[in-house]
This record gives structure tokens, C-alpha cells and sequence, in this order.
């Protein structure tokens, strides 16, 4: 009978049963001001993590993808130019598209280069 007892006199103790409505409003609101502070201080170290993360996107993930699509864009031309070499046969016209495909590839080179040692890239063809 004292387990019971103690058990329920530890259950009345933990929902405030015999504290006076005074009292009762205290514990709830310092209760509630503390949760307040534990959810406030979760947002904000979210938040944080969350500036940090985009922080990389914008410093590491988006250079490596605008390079992507400059390179893409190279290819393409290269493509281009190896297309029309094997259609024309005016000799002026495929020394020409030759010129274009190895500048694009010299241009290639010289952006994975800067890439992988850091550094500006200044794209023109826009």
C-alpha cells in the first residue's frame, strides 16, 4: 500500500493537485517560457546550420555548375563545327571550323584548369 501511495503522492506532485491556482498559473507559465526558449534556441541554431549550408552552395556548388554549363556550351560548338567540317568541302571553310573547335577546346582546357586551381573565370559569349 506505501508504493501506492508513494506513487500517487509522486503523480499529484507532477500535475500540481494541491497547489493553490496562484501557484499552478506560475509553474505554467515559467513551463511555457521555458519551452519557448528551447524552441527558439532549435530555430536558431537551424537557422545557422541552414545559412551555412547555403553559404557552400552559393561559394562552392554554383561555380562548379556555371563552369558545367560553359563547357557544355563549348561542346555543343565543337559538335557543330565538327559537323559542318565533314559536310563542307570548301577548304577555307574547314580550316575555319577547325580553328573554332580547337579555340573552344583550348577553352575547355584553361576553365577546368582554373577550376581545379581556383580563380576567375570571365565568360564573353554572352
Amino acid at each position: 500500500m506505501e508504493k501506492k501511495d508513494t506513487i500517487r503522492r509522486i503523480i499529484d506532485l507532477l500535475v500540481f493537485k494541491d497547489l493553490p491556482i496562484k501557484k499552478k498559473f506560475l509553474l505554467f507559465t515559467l513551463g511555457t517560457l521555458f519551452w519557448f526558449v528551447v524552441v527558439a534556441g532549435i530555430g536558431l541554431v537551424t537557422m545557422l546550420e541552414m545559412n551555412a549550408k547555403s553559404q557552400r552552395i552559393v561559394d562552392e556548388i554554383e561555380p562548379h555548375q556555371r563552369v558545367g554549363h560553359i563547357l557544355i556550351r563549348k561542346l555543343r560548338g565543337i559538335s557543330i563545327s565538327a559537323h559542318k567540317i565533314v559536310i563542307a568541302s570548301d577548304p577555307y571553310l574547314i580550316n575555319s571550323n577547325y580553328l573554332k573547335a580547337k579555340t573552344r577546346l583550348e577553352d575547355i582546357r584553361s576553365y577546368c584548369d582554373v577550376l581545379i586551381n581556383g580563380g576567375l573565370i570571365k565568360d564573353y559569349s554572352r
